[in-house]
Formats: C-alpha cells, structure tokens, sequence
C-alpha cells in the first residue's frame, strides 16, 4: 500500500513537471516577438532616461522616498518604489536597453504563470491537476495580458501579482507547516506587491475568503493569516491618511470576521462550540459593539451611506436574545448621535439597523417586553420630528410598523398600511418602495403557507435588502428635492479627491466621472465599466490602448449596456453562491474577479481612460479560476497531457487565443504601430486621437530616417488627429493647441494664430496660449496682433523673455517707440543679460528701425 502510494505520488510529481514545461514553452512562444520592441507608451514614466532608475542603485535612497513620478507641473504619480527599484537594479547591471528590459518582463511573466500553477494545486490538491493546469493555462494565453507583458512601464502589474501569489503560496505553507517565517513571508511577500502597484489590495481579502473555503482553518489560523494581509493593505492603501485607514481597516477585519462565521455556521450549539474563543456571547457582543461603533462613527465623519453598509455583515449574523437587545441600542444610540449631529445620511440607516436588529428574533417581540417597544416608538419619533418633520420619514416609519404587523401574523393591518405606502410612493417619487415590499410579503406568505417559522440566513437578507432598498428609495427621493447641500469636512474631502488620480488631477477626457455626476450616474457608469471589463474578459477583441472618452463616458439607467452588465453580475454572484459547497472553486474565481475589479469601478478611485486592459490584469487570475472550473464542469476528464475527443474543443479555444496575443504583441513594437492600427476602431475616442497625433509629430522628428514628404505627410496626418479630437470634444484644449502647433511645423502661421486663439478661449488662464499666439502672429508679421494680445499676457504673466523681445519689437515696427522702449526698459530689468532687449532701448529713443 505504501510502494502505491508513493507510485502514486511520483506520477503526480511528473504531471505535474511536465505541465510546467508546457507551460514554460508557451508562454516563450507567445512573447518571443515582443524581445525586439522598443520603448512604447509611458515607459518614460519608469524607465529611458527617467531621472532616477538611470542612475543605478546610486537612486535607491532617493526611489524609496520620492513619489513614483513627477511630471513637469509637479504632479506626482503616487508611490511604487518596488518597480521603480527593479529598473534602477536592471540599468546597474544591464544599461538602458528596451530588449533587456523586455526579456525581464517576459520572464517575470513566465514566473508568474508558474507560480499561479502552484498556488492552483495547493488551493484544489493534486486531483484536480488537470483543472489547474486549465486555469494557468487560460491565465497564460489571455489577450488582454499583452498589453501588461509587452509596456515595459507596465512591469509594476507583474511584480504586484507575483509577489501577491508568492504570499499566498506561504499562506498554505503556514497552515501546513505551523512555522512563524511562513507567516512572516506572508506579510513580506505582500507588503512588496502592494509597493509595487496597489491594484493588488483586494486579494488582502480574497486569500483569507478562499483559505476558509479549501483548508478549513481553525480561529487562530485565520485570524492570523488576515492580518498578515490586511495590515500591510491598510497601511499602502490608505497612504497613511487617518481617515482612510480606519475606514479600509474596520471594514476590512468586519468583512473577514462575518467570512469566517457564516462559513463556519453559527445556526447551533455545536457549530458555536467549534469556534473556540468566539462560542462566548459576550466576546461576540463586544466583537459587534466595537466593530458597528467604528463602521458608524466613520459613517458620522464621512456621511457616507457607503459605509454604513458595512454595519450589513453583522446584522446578519444570527445572535441569541440577549445579543440582539445589545445591538438593538448600539442602532439606538446611533440613531441619536446622528440626528444630534445632522447627519440625515446615518440617521436614515441607523433607523434601518435598529428595526433590523429588532426583527431579527420575532420571539423577542411576542413576549412583549416594554424596554424594546419603548426603544422603538422613541426611534421613530425622533426620526420624524427632530430636528425638523420630513414627510419621507413617515413614509419609512409606517414601512417599519408593517413589518411589524407582519411578523406577529397582523397581515389584514399589514396589507392596509401597505395601501397607504402605495399613496405615498407616489408623493416621494419612489417607485422601489411597494416592489420591495410587496416581495417580502410574499416571501412571508409563502413561509407561513409552509407552516413553518425559520427565521434563517435567507429569511434576514431577503428582509434587510428589502429594508435597505426602502431606506435608500426615501433618501434618494428626498435628497433630489433639495436645492442645497451643506459642505462638511467628508464631502470636501471627497470632492477635492475625486478628480485625483494618485496626485494628478485628471480632465474630462480621460474619465467623464470629474465633472459633476448624480447618484445614478455614477453608479450606472461603474456598472457599464465592469461590464466592459467583463466583455474583455469573456472576449478579448478590439483592444485598445486607450478607452476614455468618448468611447467610454457618463452614462446613466437608460443605457442598454448598464442592464446587460448588472444582469451578468447578479447572475454571477448567483453562481457564487449556488456552487459554493459542491464547486466551491466556481465560488472562488469568482469572488477573486469581482472583488478585484471592483476596485477599478470608478466607485473608489477614477480611472484614466475610465478602462485600462492592464487594470484587470490581477482580476483575470479570478476570471481564469472560473472560466477554468466552469470548464471542467462541463468536462470532468479533461486532460491536457493526453486530449482526447472533446478536449480538443478547448485546446482549439486555448489555440485561437493564442493566435490573438501574439498577433496583439506584435502591435505592441513601438506606439506609432500600436496606434495606427487602434485609431481604425476608436473614431469615439478624443484622447486616443490626441495621443495617436502626439506620435505621428514624435515619429516626424524623431531621429529615425524618414524622408521630408513622408515627415511632412505624418504632421498632416497628426493634425488631422488633433482635429477629429477637437471635433469630439470641442474643449479639449491639449488638442486645440497641438492643431496650432502643427500649423507652425507646417509654417503656416496665420491659420496657427487662429488655432491658439481657440485654445485660449478654452482656457484663459493659460499663459502658453498667449505666448504661442504673440509668436506666431509675429511670424505671421500681424503685429498689431501681437501688441493686443500682449496687452492681456502682461497683466498676468511677464516670465518669457523671449516675448519681451517680440513685443517690443512690434512696438518698434509699428513706430510706437515709446511703447516699444518700456516694454524693453521693464523686459530688460528682469533679464538684464538680454542683449536684443538693451539694443532695441537704444533703437527706440534713436527712433531706429532695422
């Protein structure tokens, strides 16, 4: 038995050998041709002659204490000194070359794909090798990975998952094994991924979620390992703001605490007993006291109602009698602070955790003790009248007395209260509110008609979304009627951050988002961007390097593309929980894609571009696992080593994917190429055509030999670019003013005037604007042009040198020679070693002109 048991695990050992060959030869196959790029879009950002990695590891000091990226108007790019010491390690060793560089990210690329193949058999065990042999292989062959693995600049996804998987790895190792280092690699391993990239920071609660799933740890075990994950995610993720990292914090250790009991069980005393420390009542009260107080009070600072759905995971978790009195006047004493402190956002969903935690135990009620019926009148008094009466109120108060009704059996008093929620849905203008209800009184009959009283899992979170769809159907409807908002602290803080993308303000054309949007944009454009995302995932074609406006853009309910996406979603968090016990692999796959894509919704944090291919890249592992495990549902006996019969079918797939990315990498040899063949398919997109007429003027004058025609070509080329951008968004000043700056390549300076005056009529605070007019009308010999819009540059600006001395001398060619001696007099004293300024003071009192 022991000689078959070892014979056994020799043969696993070499399946398991020769699927890492496989794999190794693949992914070589498919990016051996991205060895000869050159440097493509935003390399600048990270490597070619960038100011600090050039230097060597003589920069490592500085890497570790400067931001990721400054640009020229001292906007900085957040901070990864991770990458940034990559490059700096790479250019000690190597030098500045693009084919270096290229070959790192190819065989970072291969690590990553071999180590993802070991976390897979780790998480699903070796008799479901062939299933994680699928799942590296489909993550390896992905098309959206190009973009990733072929920009250079784009190694900081790579290093972010690496170290990531190579943490989880130790994760599994620690449960093993027992040994402290392993949990000390784990927060290691992390740490590094997080300063690599942050777009790493779901997997903090992924890897625990998927550890409860697959190893079964005890209280101690997972406690541990979720701290090991989720202190370093606070901490980079918060960017040590206070504010930031108590929010990211609690919630954080509420999600995983609620985790691991609802995937332990908590419905008996035997269940309750295997969860050691946590089986005391009072340990489980204060858990929630602490927990639902910090949930609140961030809510309190922030009014957030975002953050109160934090309070949701707890109220969820079944409590005995006495928990649910304790938690009731936590809702009650928040329920006061809030309308105290005129917070109308906590106090709408602090009257929602209040009715929650009552009705949670319908026998608490039937015994009819004063203390909880006196809690709640109280309640909805305060709610209705202090500081002010709110006829919205009422409407949520005579909603909580239903309930009411119906759980103690009332339903005739129940069905006419809810007559009178129909009336008045029609004076809040929410229609949501007699739908919810009338769902939950249909899922009472039903329950009644069984004849049975359960008050379970399903029961509570049909009930508190029923609750919480009312609570927001009031609030919204309420808030659209108000003609003013009060500004505290948590609403500037939000405003002045969401234009903000890790220190650069963004414009409107690469996320529609910074402009002022209403609740129902922004959350219908963060559904449509997932389900891009998820389009690209499920169908990999027509990528671009670039996807902002207007191709994606603020979009609200009535767009077709916002339902498909919600219905895929929903359907997949059904999946989710329909396959988490017999395929809980299904589960996992997809908790991993959601919640790592979320991050990227433009809920949390606006994206450039409002879709980035490299922004998915952490959340297609999750997409893998799934499409993966979905796969070898459908076919249980597949195998990769030896295909037969339908096999066939997903290797053909794997094989036409395959084709996809390295027909994509090849696009990928320089941003003219990529461009050219993108801007076919983004006519919609402004900032695409910006950037594809930036790389039509590089490619003009770039050292590469091009003949004049064919240069001359490229800067009509460009400018047509720069138009079909302007045409698209009439205010994109970059655009308007590249038009001019063409014309002037062009040599034609009259029609670059007339463009650069457009560009300042977009913005007339720009002090480039006028000086590029005042020059190109001086070109254009229209110097009375000149001499008007110097008038309008000299009362703001007066930093050019060389427009004093253009100015001046259209002074002295319009023989205004006492102008033209006081613009030099003052020019000169700001730039006393000008020579054409001191000449032409001498030529105007002379009254000279040469």
């Amino acid at each position: 038995m022991k000689k078959q048991h070892q014979k056994l695990e020799v043969k696993e050992s070499n399946t398991i050998k020769r699927i890492s060959y496989l794999l190794m030869i693949v992914v070589a196959i498919l990016f051996v041709n991205t060895l000869n790029h050159e440097y493509n879009l935003d390399d600048d950002l990270v490597t070619n002659n960038h100011p600090l990695t050039s230097k060597g590891l003589s920069s490592v000091g500085e890497i570790f204490t400067s931001s990721y990226f400054v640009d020229n108007m001292g906007h900085a790019y957040g901070y990864r000194p991770v990458v940034l010491f990559s490059f700096a390690l790479e250019h000690q060793i190597f030098g500045e070359n693009p084919a270096v560089s290229h070959l790192i990210n190819v065989f970072l690329y291969l690590t990553l794909v071999l180590t993802f193949f070991r976390l897979l058999n780790r998480f699903f065990g070796p008799e479901k090798v062939m299933m994680s042999a699928l799942i590296a292989l489909i993550f390896a062959v992905h098309p959206i990975h190009s973009e990733v693995v072929a920009s250079i600049k784009n190694r900081d996804e790579l290093l972010a998952l690496l170290f990531a998987v190579w943490s989880a790895n130790f994760m599994i190792r620690y449960i093993s094994s027992k040994q402290i280092k392993h949990l000390l690699f784990v927060v290691i391993f992390f740490t590094i991924g997080l300063l690599a990239k942050k777009s790493i920071f779901p997997l903090a609660f992924v890897f625990p979620i998927v550890l409860v799933f697959f190893q079964k740890p005890n209280v101690k075990e997972f406690l541990l390992l979720s701290l090991a994950f989720l202190i370093p995610a606070t901490i980079v993720g918060s960017e040590l703001d206070p504010l930031r990292l108590l929010i990211i914090g609690s919630l954080g250790i509420g999600l995983l605490y609620v985790v691991y009991i609802v995937n332990n069980g908590l419905s008996n005393e035997k269940d309750v007993s295997k969860l050691g420390l946590l089986a005391s009542s009072k340990i489980q009260v204060a858990l929630n006291v602490i927990l639902i107080g910090v949930i609140s009070g961030v809510s309190l600072i922030v009014h957030s109602p975002l953050i109160m759905l934090g309070l949701i995971p707890f109220l969820l978790i079944r409590h005995k009698e006495s928990q649910t009195y304790s938690l009731a006047w936590i809702a009650f004493s928040l329920l006061v602070v809030s309308k105290l402190s005129g917070n109308t956002v906590s106090e709408s969903l602090s009257l929602v955790a209040l009715l929650w935690t009552l009705i949670k135990n319908p026998h608490f009620f039937l015994k009819r003790h004063w203390p909880q019926w006196l809690l709640l009148i109280i309640g909805c008094l305060l709610f209705i009248l202090y500081p002010k009466f709110e006829f919205g109120n009422v409407v949520l108060t005579i909603l909580a007395i239903a309930f009411f009704l119906m759980l103690q059996r009332k339903l005739v008093f129940a069905l006419i209260l809810y007559t009178v929620i129909i009336v008045s849905s029609v004076f809040t203008g929410s229609v949501l509110l007699p739908i919810a209800l009338g769902t939950y009184l249909i899922i009472h009959l039903l329950i009644k008609k069984s004849e049975t009283v359960r008050f379970d899992w399903l029961y509570n979170a049909v009930l508190g979304s029923a609750i919480l769809v009312f609570s927001f159907g009031t609030y919204v409807s309420l808030e659209k009627s108000k003609e003013t908002t009060q500004l505290n602290y948590a609403t500037q803080w939000s405003e002045n951050n969401k234009s903000i993308k890790e220190g650069r303000p963004l414009t409107y054309v690469e996320n529609t988002l910074v402009k002022d949007a209403g609740v129902e944009e922004v959350t219908a454009t963060g559904i449509y961007t997932i389900g891009e995302y998820l389009r690209l995932m499920i169908a990999p074609v027509k990528l671009s390097f670039y996807y902002g406006y207007a191709r994606i853009k603020t979009v609200d309910f009535s767009n077709v593309g916002v339902w498909v996406s919600l219905l895929a979603y929903l359907a997949l968090f059904l999946l989710a929980w329909q396959k988490r016990n017999d395929r809980p692999e299904i589960t996992i796959g997809i908790v991993w894609f959601i919640m790592s894509i979320f991050l990227f919704s433009n809920w949390f944090e606006l994206v450039a571009g409002m879709v980035g291919e490299r922004l998915a890249f952490s959340a297609s592992a999750g997409f893998s696992i799934l499409a993966g495990a979905l796969l070898f549902w459908w076919r249980p006996t597949f195998n990769l080593v030896k295909p037969k019969s339908q096999d066939w079918i997903i290797i053909s797939v794997l094989f036409v994917m395959a084709i996809l990315i390295i027909r994509r990498n090849h696009l990928w040899k320089d941003r003219f190429t990529l461009m050219s063949h993108d801007i076919e398919y983004l006519s919609t997109s402004a900032q695409a055509h910006n950037l594809f007429g930036l790389a039509l003027m590089n490619a003009a004058n770039s050292s590469i030999p091009v003949s004049q025609q064919e240069a001359l070509q490229m800067k009509r080329q460009a400018f047509d670019a720069f138009d079909k951008a302007t045409i698209i968004y009439p205010d994109f000043f970059n655009a308007q003013f590249d038009k001019g700056r063409v014309l002037v390549e062009l040599g034609d300076f009259r029609a670059a005037q007339k463009e650069f005056k457009k560009a300042y009529l977009i913005d007339t605070t720009n002090a480039l604007a006028l000086e590029e007019i005042i020059k190109s009308g001086f070109e254009a010999k229209l110097h009375s042009e000149v001499v008007k819009y110097s008038q309008i540059y000299f009362k703001r600006f007066q930093s050019s040198e060389l427009i004093f001395e253009l100015v001046a001398y259209s002074y002295l060619l319009n023989r205004d020679f006492v102008r033209c001696e006081q613009i030099a007099t003052k020019g000169n004293k700001l730039f006393p070693e000008n020579p054409n300024l001191k000449r032409m003071i001498t030529d105007a009192r002379n009254k000279v002109i040469l």
